[in-house]
């Protein structure tokens, strides 16, 4: 399956398309931390400079938003914990992933730190 496909068809499966989404482009929400800001950018750069596509605040079918999907990535959901932690997001969040048959460890969990390491992405 080439990554054209991989993309396809994760955005047919997952992806409410009456939202405009962009390649490559970091979307940040304003209500978000500066931390979380910046870690969603660090994730970003990351991903592009290795050369893995991803769209960021891409509205899904079930109406959840992630901070960002990489869909030819490890794990193709990738959310930023701030605020909230491992377990306040498996509690609140997690359930409408699973509801769209996405299990939990589909979705990268990755928190704020003061020094960006890569190495949680991979």
């Amino acid at each position: 399956m080439t990554e054209q496909e991989i993309i396809n068809d994760f955005f047919r499966k997952y992806v409410d398309r009456g939202f405009k989404t962009t390649i490559n482009a970091v979307k940040l929400n304003p209500g978000h931390t500066e931390e979380h800001k910046r870690t969603i950018f660090e994730a970003c750069n990351s991903l592009l400079n290795n050369g893995i596509p991803f769209w960021t605040e891409v509205r899904l079918k079930c109406g959840r938003i992630p901070d960002i999907v990489a869909p030819t990535h490890v794990t193709p959901f990738i959310e930023i914990l701030s605020s909230e932690t491992v377990e306040d997001f498996r509690t609140t969040k997690g359930p409408t992933y699973e509801t769209m048959g996405v299990p939990i460890k589909s979705v990268k969990l990755i928190e704020t730190t003061p020094i960006w390491d890569e190495k949680c992405l991979f």
